[in-house]
């Protein structure tokens, strides 16, 4: 018979190569995000691109934060956000859009800094992460 173990580095790989073969993956929701991540509360200022170094195609990630895990976000502009609204991680107030491989996506420009936005979901205002005064 089939061994589980066997099968499923079988079957990582097959998948492996065909996402190998995608211009771009987005990922949606909360709940993918730390999939994404490894469910680990990292330092926010640890780098999204090098977290998914592993990925084997440029992703795009679009989530409201609902977690306290997060990461790509500059900490002067996490503490400030911690300074203003302590629930920030979770309430689903603010929203994270980031992109691994942005040398592939050449259709989306935010900022000088890279592509990590934060956004205030209720107000619609877009804070850069190189925090837009």
């Amino acid at each position: 018979g089939c061994c589980c173990c066997c099968c499923m580095c079988v079957y990582v790989q097959a998948m492996r190569e065909e996402l190998s073969m995608v211009d771009l993956v987005i990922v949606k929701g909360d709940l993918m995000y730390r999939k994404l991540v490894g469910d680990y509360k990292f330092p926010w200022n640890t780098s999204f691109e090098a977290l998914l170094s592993y990925f084997p195609c440029p992703v795009a990630s679009l989530r409201t934060c609902k977690s306290p895990v997060v990461v790509g976000i500059q900490k002067k502009l996490g503490l400030k956000l911690q300074k203003e609204d302590k629930g920030w991680l979770t309430t689903g107030k603010y929203a994270v859009i980031q992109v691994a491989d942005p040398q592939a996506i050449r259709a989306v420009v935010v900022g000088d800094q890279g592509f990590d936005v934060v956004l205030n979901v209720t107000t619609n205002a877009c804070d850069n992460m190189c925090s837009i005064q």
